[in-house]
C-alpha cells in the first residue's frame, strides 16, 4: 500500500503545481496578444519589402506603410515576450554565449553550467507553455523533427503538425529549399549537413549517427551535383586557368590585373583615397571616440572557410611581436554564413559578431577594419550570372557593416581559395576563380561612383567602407603562381575537397600576417610603432 504525503506536503505541492500553471497561462496570453497585434501581417512579404528597400530600390507608399507597420507589430510582440531577462534572473543572451562556448568544446565553469542548465530548462518551459496554448503536444514534435533530423521521410501529416509547431515558436515553417535526397529519395536536411561539416572541420567530436548523416549527405551531394548548381567536376591537381595576378590574356573577355587593366595595386586615385582614409584609423573608446588607451578592431566576415582561416591568423598573430598591442582581432566568420544568407540585416550572423565583440572586451564602434571572404554556395547559371549575383551579394554584405559598425573605414576583401579538387558541388571551378572578378567588380563600380557603395556628404550619409583587395589567395593548383611560392595540394583540404585542412589554414594565416604587416597602409596602424 503506497504511504500518502503527510498534508501539508500534499498542499504545497498543490500550490507549486497551480503557480506554475498560472506563469505557463501568462507567458501564453502574452504570445496570444502579440500574435492578434499582427494577424494581419504576412511577415514574408514583410522581410521581402525589408530587403528591396535594402538593395536601395523605391517602395511605394504602401508598401513603405505596411514594411512600418509590421515593424510595429514585431516592437509589439518583442514586448510581449521580453527576451533579455526572464524567469526573474535569467539573462538568456548570456545563456546563449554559454551554449556556444560547450558547442566548441570549451570547459564550463561549475557556475557556468549550472546557469545554462537552468536556462535551457526554463525555456523547455517556456515552450511547452506556448505550444500547450495553441494546442501542440511538444513532445510529438521534438518526435518529428528527430525524424527529419535522421533523413526520414515526413508524412504531409507530420510535415504540417511540425510546420505549426515551428510558428509556435515564432520560426518560419519549412520550405526546405535545401534538401537534398538519398539514394532511397529521402529527403536531406542540407542545413545540418553543413553545421555538422563545419564542426567536424573544427575538430569537434561528431557522435556515430552524426558521422552517419554527414556521409549521407556527401554520398547526396555527389550523385546529385549538391544541393544546388550542375554537376562537380573531376578533381583536378591544376586546371590552366591563369591567376588573375597573372593573367595576361583575357578569361571570358575580362583582363587581367586584381584592379583590372593588369594592375594588382590600387591606381592613383584610389590609393590616395585609401591613404586618407588610413590616416583615419586610430584607436578608439568603447563610445568610439578618440583615445589613447582605445582599441582597433580588425573583424572577419565570412563563411566556414573564412572562420577557419581567420581563427589560424588569430593564433599566428596576437603572439607576433610586431603586432601593435591596441589592434583586437576579432574573428565574426561562422559556418554556413555565405554572402546572400548575410545580406539581410536581420540575419542571426549579425548578432552573433555582436556577441563575440563584447566577449573580446570591444564595441562595435571601435571596428574600424574588416577583412571579408565570401562565396555563394551552390552557384549555378555560369559566367558572368554566378558573378553578378555574388558581387550583388557583397554589396550588400558591405553595405549592412557600415551601418552597424559606423567607424568602419576600410574593408579588405579575399576571393576563395583553389577548390580544384572538390568533390561537391559546394563551390567548385571555376567559381571560386570567378569569385575574383565578383570582388573586382564592386571594388570598380565604387570607384565609378556607384550610389549603393558612396557617400552623400551632402546628406552625411556613408553607404559603404573603401573597398581595397586584401592578400588574393587563389593559385592554380600545384602549378601556383609567379610571385610568391604559394600552391595548393590536395592534403591542403578537408575531404570535400572545398575547406581547408591544418595546413590550408596555415597558409592562409600566413597570407594574411604578411599582408597586414607589409602593405603599406595596414602597417601603419597594424604594426607597433
Amino acid at each position: 500500500m503506497t504511504s500518502r504525503p503527510p498534508m501539508r506536503l500534499h498542499h504545497q505541492s498543490i500550490l507549486r503545481s497551480r503557480l506554475s500553471a498560472l506563469l505557463c497561462l501568462t507567458i501564453a496570453s502574452s504570445a496570444i496578444v502579440a500574435a492578434a497585434a499582427a494577424d494581419d501581417i504576412d511577415f514574408n512579404r514583410a522581410r521581402e519589402l525589408y530587403q528591396k528597400s535594402q538593395r536601395g530600390q523605391s517602395l511605394t507608399s504602401d508598401e513603405q506603410t505596411y514594411l512600418e507597420r509590421a515593424k510595429e507589430a514585431k516592437r509589439k510582440e518583442s514586448e510581449s515576450q521580453p527576451a533579455a531577462k526572464s524567469d526573474g534572473d535569467i539573462d538568456m543572451r548570456r545563456a546563449k554565449e554559454l551554449h556556444e562556448k560547450s558547442q566548441r568544446g570549451e570547459t564550463l565553469a561549475p557556475d557556468d553550467q549550472a546557469y545554462l542548465e537552468r536556462a535551457m530548462k526554463w525555456r523547455e518551459q517556456r515552450m511547452k507553455a506556448l505550444a500547450d496554448g495553441q494546442g501542440i503536444d511538444w513532445e510529438k514534435a521534438q518526435q518529428i523533427y528527430q525524424k527529419s533530423q535522421r533523413g526520414e521521410t515526413l508524412t504531409p501529416e507530420e510535415q504540417a503538425y511540425l510546420d505549426k509547431a515551428k510558428q509556435a515558436r515564432g520560426e518560419k515553417p519549412s520550405a526546405n529549399p535545401a534538401a537534398g535526397k538519398d539514394a532511397s529519395g529521402s529527403n536531406l536536411d542540407m542545413h545540418r549537413a553543413r553545421e555538422l561539416f563545419a564542426r567536424s572541420q573544427r575538430g569537434e567530436q561528431l557522435t556515430a549517427d552524426e558521422r552517419a548523416f554527414l556521409e549521407k549527405a556527401k554520398a547526396a551531394m555527389q550523385q546529385g551535383g549538391g544541393a544546388r548548381g550542375g554537376p562537380v567536376p573531376e578533381a583536378k591537381s591544376e586546371t590552366g586557368l591563369a591567376p588573375l595576378t597573372d593573367l595576361a590574356e583575357k578569361y571570358q573577355g575580362q583582363d587581367g590585373g586584381l584592379y583590372g587593366q593588369g594592375q594588382n595595386q590600387p591606381p592613383p586615385e584610389l590609393a590616395k583615397t585609401a591613404q586618407a582614409e588610413t590616416a583615419r584609423i586610430q584607436p578608439l573608446d568603447a563610445e568610439g571616440k578618440p583615445s589613447s588607451s582605445g582599441k582597433i578592431v580588425l573583424l572577419s566576415i565570412g563563411m566556414s572557410n573564412t572562420t577557419q582561416e581567420f581563427s589560424k591568423f588569430v593564433q599566428l598573430a596576437n603572439p607576433d611581436t610586431e603586432k601593435a598591442a591596441n589592434v583586437v582581432l576579432v574573428d565574426g566568420a561562422q559556418g554556413g554564413q555565405t554572402a546572400d544568407r548575410i545580406a539581410d540585416e536581420s540575419a542571426q550572423f549579425w548578432s552573433v559578431i555582436d556577441q563575440r565583440l563584447t566577449a573580446s572586451g570591444v564595441t562595435p564602434k571601435q571596428v574600424e577594419v574588416v577583412w571579408l571572404k565570401e562565396a555563394n554556395a551552390g552557384p549555378s547559371g555560369g559566367f558572368p550570372a554566378a558573378t553578378e549575383h555574388l558581387k550583388d551579394a557583397l554589396a550588400q554584405d558591405v553595405a549592412i557593416a557600415k551601418r552597424r559598425y559606423p567607424n568602419l573605414r576600410i574593408a579588405y576583401l579575399s576571393s576563395r581559395i583553389y577548390a580544384g579538387y572538390a568533390t561537391t558541388a559546394l563551390n567548385p571551378e571555376p567559381y571560386a576563380y570567378e569569385g575574383a572578378l565578383a570582388v573586382r567588380w564592386l571594388i570598380q563600380d565604387q570607384m565609378k561612383g556607384e550610389p549603393k557603395l558612396n557617400a552623400n556628404p551632402a546628406k552625411g550619409e556613408v553607404k559603404a567602407p573603401l573597398l581595397l583587395w586584401g592578400p588574393y589567395l587563389w593559385a592554380d593548383g600545384v602549378k601556383g603562381r609567379k610571385a610568391g611560392d604559394l600552391v595548393w595540394k590536395r592534403e591542403d583540404f578537408g575531404s570535400d575537397g572545398t575547406h581547408p585542412s591544418e595546413s590550408g589554414r596555415q597558409k592562409v594565416a600566413e597570407q594574411l600576417l604578411k599582408f597586414f604587416k607589409t602593405d603599406p597602409n595596414t602597417r601603419t596602424w597594424f604594426v607597433k610603432k
